[in-house]
């Protein structure tokens, strides 16, 4: 992957049930109790922001997963909305 100064998000995981179905996540957050479905987008920024990747790193692997061009404001904005709804640390 390439090496870059752009941050490097880590999903929360704790307090945290997952269900995957085959075009999105549903995740329950037990300390809210707010749940949260994730388009594919979303469901796959999620999965890869683990402290290593980064911005760009996550953009890649999400083009390679979904065979389409994407642009890194695509993984921003997922970011941002998984930011807002508690998912990242």
């Amino acid at each position: 992957m390439t090496q870059d100064n752009t941050p490097r998000p880590v999903a929360r995981k704790l307090d945290l049930v997952t269900r995957e179905m085959p075009d999105e996540v549903l995740v329950y957050d037990l300390k809210t109790h707010q749940a949260h479905c994730l388009n594919q987008t979303a469901a796959i920024v999620w999965k890869y922001c683990n402290g290593k990747n980064s911005v760009t790193d996550i953009a890649e692997l999400l083009a390679l997963e979904t065979s389409t061009a994407v642009n890194e404001l695509n993984v921003w904005a997922a970011l941002d909305q998984l930011g807002k709804n508690g998912l990242l640390m």
